[in-house]
């Protein structure tokens, strides 16, 4: 089922004049307007269906700013252009980006220095990535890293290889 055409009070106003010296049928074909729209159109008098916005709940602001925007449209069965117009009319505090850093260990050297990054990864209950996110805060070594961007390593391939190449000849 596709939604209706809103008819404008202009659209409104047409059909009545035209309804005045014109058969329904005829209205209908003249206007455009379907036939039960136009008999709704005459119960109403010939005014338009204000239909207007939903209004912003009166519970927003305490339940708002602890859901996401999906969990809004469901709460209240709305959808995502009604929760977004809701947020501008009546704007919340909300919680940005997720839960705060962890904090890099003290003796973060010197258990990677006993039992690697795994091990540091399961000692301190995190994952491998955060473990080297910790060690590219604290400038430790990356051990088995090139610190030359891609470039340089080309060069120094294309280099050793041509050395090489001219030691051979």
């Amino acid at each position: 089922m596709g939604s209706r055409p809103i008819i404008t009070p202009a659209q409104a106003e047409r059909a009545r004049r035209l309804s005045e010296v014109h058969g329904h049928r005829t209205v209908c074909e003249l206007t455009g307007i379907a036939s039960s729209t136009l008999s709704e159109l005459k119960k109403r008098g010939f005014k338009s269906a204000q239909r207007g916005f939903r209004p912003v709940p009166t519970d927003w602001s305490l339940v708002a700013p602890d859901l996401t925007s999906t969990e809004l449209q469901r709460h209240y069965r709305a959808g995502p252009s009604t929760i977004t117009r809701w947020f501008r009319e009546r704007p919340v505090p909300r919680p940005k980006g997720g839960p705060p850093a962890l904090a890099i260990p003290d003796d973060l050297a010197e258990t990677l220095a006993q039992v690697g990054q795994a091990g540091a990864a399961a000692h301190y209950g995190v994952s491998r990535s955060m473990v080297h996110v910790w060690r590219r805060k604290r400038a430790l070594d990356l051990a088995g890293r090139s610190t030359l961007g891609w470039e340089d390593r080309y060069r120094t391939r294309l280099a050793t290889s041509a050395g090489a190449e001219g030691l051979g000849a």
